[in-house]
């Protein structure tokens, strides 16, 4: 059996998840520029690190739209279960999404150990 939680709840968590991703973009922008700084300095030895880091980017950005996209969907289809059930959010009940919070979780991580990585490599190459 399913859990189950308050669609308010699940809405306000899905708002944070939202926000995430747009962090996370954000971020990727941010690296994406530092990236280009790296190559303009044309050390032959960080070569190889930034087309690893580019190939990563272009990914998490990819993932990022992808989830993003579902968490949408999820937030839709909260809004019209309510509205099926001619109910405010507040007052209804869904079931638990825990793979889209597993999906969100994993995200988190994985972009804050590249992100570790990539602040690594600015170290030594910036």
């Amino acid at each position: 059996m399913n859990s189950t939680i308050q669609a308010s709840d699940l809405h306000g968590e899905i708002a944070e998840w939202k926000n995430l991703v747009n962090t996370v973009r954000d971020e990727l922008k941010k690296f994406n520029s530092s990236l280009t700084e790296v190559v303009k300095k044309r050390n032959a030895d960080a070569m190889p690190f930034v087309e690893h880091f580019q190939n990563q980017f272009i990914r998490h950005s990819e993932v990022s739209d992808e989830l993003f996209h579902d968490l949408k969907q999820a937030d839709k289809a909260i809004k019209l279960k309510a509205e099926e059930n001619g109910s405010d959010v507040s007052q209804l009940t869904v079931d638990d999404p825990e793979e889209l919070r597993s999906r969100t979780s994993s995200y988190q991580k994985i972009f804050d150990e590249l992100k570790s990585e990539y602040n690594t490599f600015l170290t030594k190459y910036n």
